[in-house]
């Protein structure tokens, strides 16, 4: 019988070759079955040649899919915050650089992800906030699905509320 798993990938672009060689983590999700449990156990092995064991996370298919989902809509949320960030900083004569240091030197929060710019590319940030929203509506959670089209609404919204804004989820690019 076959098993269907979730086994996302987590590559920047720039250095996939080098996150597939030495992953921060693998993530492999299956069925809670015993049959599951094996094959999930089975890809587990196949990254165990190379990755140590402790980096191998392993869930229930909807864990790993929503985290693969979650954490591009946590880098696309500092990715935004930063850029609306130097906004502030334009306006007060901050640096937003020595912002962003100054910030990210707190070890809560660290310093990855908050370079200011125009906004965030990549083919995966967009598509999986939208796929979260989807997800979200489609359980009644409309309260969190309006917060996740933040980091993918327009730089300059008209208002504070998201209703009006639906229409404008895309990327500055």
């Amino acid at each position: 019988m076959h098993q269907v798993l979730s086994n996302p990938e987590f590559l920047a672009e720039g250095t996939a070759v080098r996150d597939l060689e030495n992953p921060s983590r693998v993530l492999i999700g299956g069925e809670t079955t015993p049959a599951g449990h094996r094959a999930v156990a089975t890809l587990a092995a196949v990254y165990a040649a190379w990755v140590p064991r402790e980096r191998i996370i392993t869930t229930n298919l909807w864990s790993s899919e929503l985290s693969k989902l979650v954490a591009n809509a946590f880098l696309a949320q500092r990715i935004s915050s930063i850029n609306s960030i130097s906004a502030l900083c334009e306006c007060t004569e901050a640096d937003v650089d020595e912002v962003a240091k100054a910030v990210g030197s707190d070890t809560r929060i660290g310093p990855a992800f908050l370079k200011a710019s125009v906004g965030f590319g990549g083919s995966c940030f967009q598509k999986d906030i939208l796929n979260l929203v989807y997800l979200c509506r489609t359980y009644g959670l409309s309260e969190v699905s309006c917060s996740l089209t933040i980091p993918v609404r327009c730089r300059r919204c008209c208002c504070c509320c998201c209703c009006c804004c639906e229409s404008k989820l895309l990327l500055r690019v």
